[in-house]
């Protein structure tokens, strides 16, 4: 994630110099650093992966990584015990944030909404009574 630096240090020589006086060499406060504006994307990356459901036959898992420029890319994905699936694989970067999904997920269809890609495998009729209106969903 991005992290802007800022701290100002109000040294006496910075404050004499506001006033109009400053000392010829530069007096600096310890343990203090002036770095104003900077910015420093600090790269990180991270991964899960759990079993979920009574008997421990759904599955969730996550990665995400960064560079140190601050463009991210990831994935989650989630499994559940009666064969629902949804797999979510992601990055942003300058030009903004781009998403693709894949699910067999009751009521979904393949579309491309704001940048987002849904790639489905839901028939229309499967899933009598499943999913979110008949119970038993997430």
């Amino acid at each position: 994630m991005k992290r802007l630096l800022h701290q100002h240090c109000e040294s006496k020589a910075w404050k004499n110099k506001k006033r109009g006086y400053a000392k010829t060499t530069p007096e600096t406060t310890p343990g203090c650093v002036d770095n104003m504006g900077l910015e420093v994307w600090m790269p990180y990356a991270y991964s899960y992966e759990a079993k979920v459901g009574q008997n421990n036959d759904g599955k969730i898992s996550a990665s995400e990584s960064s560079n140190k420029k601050g463009f991210v890319t990831g994935a989650y994905s989630l499994q559940d015990s009666d064969g629902r699936m949804r797999e979510v694989v992601y990055k942003a970067d300058d030009t903004g944030f781009y998403a693709t999904v894949k699910t067999n997920e009751q009521g979904t269809a393949n579309q491309d909404p704001a940048d987002v890609h849904i790639i489905s495998s839901y028939a229309e009729g499967d899933g009598e009574g499943d999913g979110y209106e008949g119970g038993d969903g997430y």
